[in-house]
Parts: structure tokens; sequence; C-alpha cells
């Protein structure tokens, strides 16, 4: 989200609402660099409000080592006088009563240097003073998702409809989109998002945020197992029965766009993609193999004749779900080859890139030069004509065209967490991963890109990864 940061006034540091004052007690600590997180209060006419939830924030910010950014919206009542009061140490920006979400994202992302940004709205307070460091922690846990947001109890203990698909009684649930009422997201992300340029659009500019989020492959998580409180109930007026769904939908009727790309998102939507998908696979594959098979058969003889062994290779791999499948390649290596090789080189990378001192060893997923490799196996991996066989895993069910590349069961021992929700889909013979660098990549960024392949899944993103292919594989970029 690009700031538009000529409208944007900062007070002189005579103002009290922008001023660091002097925290009560002197701190000795040594000074440290600018915090990772920084909590974003955003107020208007809010100081009713403040009175009830800014002791919560502070404690709960406190806690997480994170600083105090006040984003008001044209405030007329005593909302900056009572944060300089109670808010010793933190900073304020004072927009007009015209601005709305996207503006004061905007300007949160420019003026402040954290990598989390909490937003909470004045009207909601956390329920433990661990709540904000708890929302940071499970952004650090799964790096493919950009925005974490907690449940919403009323003060009747209900719990409020903030977050919509409805969230399943999980942990944390993946959701399309959630109310801006508490959130964390990463600001590298927030970055990233055009803020909405309809002024009719407020209503619908948490909807246009977490939306565009999606379209770039992230994802928004509901925390079920973090609650906040609505203390000003402003919340819950907002998501009662029949009160949001009808404004909602009279605001989506205006803006068509959007709620395509909504509707895209459906189980139902989900589903037909999932038909359309394995028919082409079907069509293609079948296609294929009828048309290659002149070829497919010169391969394998030359593969008999190079070196002793069978022409097809066939290895467990783990496909949707992590279960194992068998998968075929043109052999491109000597027959019995030991595989310790190629193990503790993907041991070496995974486990690399969670040293303490958080260093990432740049190095190519294969073994580069590898002994074991055939001379004509090293025509193969060069024109990528070794991977032609999975063309029978792809009409099987095993794979598809497009998806992830099926790891050995043996990588997956030292997998962190989130690494298996690139099991989610089915496994593919090209992929995200595959048309950007393959090989020179590093292990986590091909589960990045994997993860957010099924994020961004479109059948149109299917063609445009397809089409891609023909190129790399013609300049055998990334392939060794």
């Amino acid at each position: 989200m690009e700031a538009q940061v000529s409208p944007v006034q900062i007070e002189p540091v005579t103002t009290p609402a922008v001023e660091a004052v002097a925290p009560a007690h002197e701190d000795t600590r040594a000074p440290a660099r600018a915090p990772s997180t920084e909590v974003v209060v955003v107020t208007r006419n809010s100081e009713a409000d403040l009175a009830r939830s800014l002791g919560a924030i502070t404690d709960a910010a406190t806690e997480a080592n994170a600083s105090l950014l006040f984003i008001d919206l044209g405030s007329t009542d005593g909302t900056r006088a009572f944060a300089a009061r109670h808010a010793r140490g933190s900073r304020g920006v004072w927009l007009t009563a015209e601005d709305g979400l996207a503006e004061a994202l905007s300007v949160a992302a420019a003026v402040s240097k954290a990598e989390v940004l909490v937003i909470v709205r004045s009207t909601v307070q956390p329920s433990d003073i661990a709540d904000i460091a708890r929302l940071v922690t499970h952004l650090e846990a799964h790096p493919y998702a950009a925005m974490a947001a907690p449940a919403l109890r009323a003060h009747d203990d209900s719990l409020l409809t903030t977050a919509h698909p409805e969230p399943d009684m999980a942990r944390f649930s993946r959701v399309e989109w959630v109310l801006a009422d508490a959130l964390a997201i990463r600001r590298a992300d927030l970055l990233t998002v055009r803020p909405a340029r309809q002024r009719t659009a407020r209503w619908v500019e948490e909807l246009d945020l977490c939306l565009q989020l999606r379209r770039r492959g992230r994802e928004v998580h509901y925390l079920r197992a973090v609650e906040w409180l609505d203390a000003g109930g402003r919340t819950a007026a907002r998501v009662r029965p029949h009160h949001l769904s009808r404004r909602m939908l009279l605001q989506l009727l205006r803006h068509p766009r959007t709620a395509g790309r909504l509707l895209t998102r459906t189980r139902l939507a989900t589903a037909a993609l999932n038909v359309v998908s394995r028919t082409l696979d079907v069509l293609v594959s079948s296609v294929m193999i009828t048309l290659l098979s002149p070829l497919l058969v010169a391969i394998a003889l030359a593969v008999r004749l190079d070196s002793e062994g069978p022409a097809i290779f066939r290895q467990r791999r783990l496909g949707r779900y992590a279960r194992a499948f068998q998968m075929y390649k043109f052999r491109t290596m000597r027959h019995g080859a030991d595989s310790a090789i190629h193990q503790d080189h993907v041991r070496n990378m995974i486990v690399n890139r969670l040293c303490a001192d958080g260093s990432v060893s740049r190095q190519v997923f294969k073994v580069h030069p590898d002994p074991r490799i055939t001379r004509i196996g090293r025509v193969l991996r060069r024109s990528s004509l070794d991977e032609l066989p999975q063309l029978f895993n792809i009409l099987r069910g095993d794979m598809s065209l497009v998806g992830f590349r099926p790891p050995i069961p043996y990588e997956v021992t030292e997998y962190p967490d989130w690494y298996f929700r690139r099991f989610d889909g089915k496994p593919g013979l090209t992929g995200l991963w595959q048309v950007s660098g393959r090989n020179e990549r590093s292990y986590e960024e091909m589960v990045r890109l994997d993860i957010e392949y099924f994020n961004r899944r479109t059948w149109l993103f299917d063609l445009w990864l397809l089409a891609k292919t023909v190129g790399v594989v013609i300049t055998g970029r990334g392939a060794y």
C-alpha cells in the first residue's frame, strides 16, 4: 500500500499528542535497535473508548516489546490530549475526518519501521497481556501468512463473526477476510497493497485489503485460540445478524469487481476448479502420451544403451496430504547409485536455513555437479525430458499438470511445521517453482513458491504457468 504522504500532518514536537514524552521512570537499559513490532491504535473521537481499552493495549504492547503509534482520523474531542497524558513515549499522526482505514494503514506503513504492525481500533482490547506477542509469534511461525487476527468476544461473552467465511473450531483458520478491529500484518505485505480508490468503498476497505493480499498468494489467518474483548461495543454493532450482511451486500453491488473476486474464492468455485483441472489433466496427458510415444520409446532405448539398468526409474514420493506414491522418470543416474549424497545435501539445505543466526545458504537444490549422472542423463536433465514419464502419474491421478515438486520421504524428516502446508494440493509436472529458477532457488524459496501457488491458483494462472514452462524448457534455466 503506497502511502499518500502529502496530506499527512505530523504535529511539531511542541504538540503533546506527538511529543516523545519521557517515561515516568528512568530507563536504564542499553539502547536497542528499532522494535520489530509496533502497535497502531486507530482512533476517531475515541477519548471514552481509550479510557476503557488503552491500559490493556499498553500492557500487551509492553509485553511484546512494541511501541505505540496513534493514527487519528479527525477527532474533535479530547482524544489527542488523552493520548498525551496516558500513552507517554508514543507517537501520533493526525489525519482528517474524510480519511478512513486505507489511509490509516498507508500512513502507518510509511512512518513505521517495524516488521509487524498490530492494528487495533480503540474499541477493542486484549484479553491477556500476551495476546499481541501471540499474534506476532503466529506470523513468525507461518511465513506464508500476511495477516493474523484474533477472535473477538462481546460483553455478553458471545463470539463475534469477525472472520469470513466462518472459521472452523481449529486453533486457527485460513479465511478470506477479517474485520480490521484487531489484526497483525506484515509491513512488507502492507506496502504491496494499493489503497482503495473510491470514497464510497469505506465498508469494503477491509475486504479489499484481504483480497489483494490473497491475490498475491498470501494468507489471512483467524486465531481462534487468541480472544480479544469488544470493550466499546462498536464491533458487535457492526456484525450483528443482518446488519453487516445487508450493508456489505449493498457495497458489493456497487463494486462488482470486488464481488467477483470474492465469488471465485467460494467452496463451489474451488470444487469447479478441481473438476476443470482434473479434466484438463486427463485430456492433456492422454494427448501428449499419444503424440510423444515415438520420442518416449527413443529415449528409453538411449537410456538402456548408455548404461546398465532399467530405462524407467521408480521412486517413492509424497503427494497430496503427504501420501506416498510411485513417481516415474527416465533414469539419469547409474543403476544402484547411492542416494546418501543427495540426502545429506538436502538435509543441509533445510537445517542450515534453521540456524540460530538466521543465515541462509544460497545453494542449488540438486547436487551439482553430480558424479552419479550418466552421459545421456545430463542431456535429459538439461532438456527436462527425464520428466516425461510423469505424464502417466498425471493420468493415474497421482499428480497434476501444475503443482509442487513431490519430495522424497527422507526430505520431510527435517521439515519445520509450516513446510507441510505445501501438501494441501497435488504435485505437478510444472509449477511456480519450476518456472522461477528451479534448482537455482534455495529449499525454503521452493516451499514458499509452492504455497504461494496454491493461494493464487486459478485455471488462468495454471494456463499461464504451462505456457511459461515451454520457454523455461527451451532455455534450460535452472536445469541440472
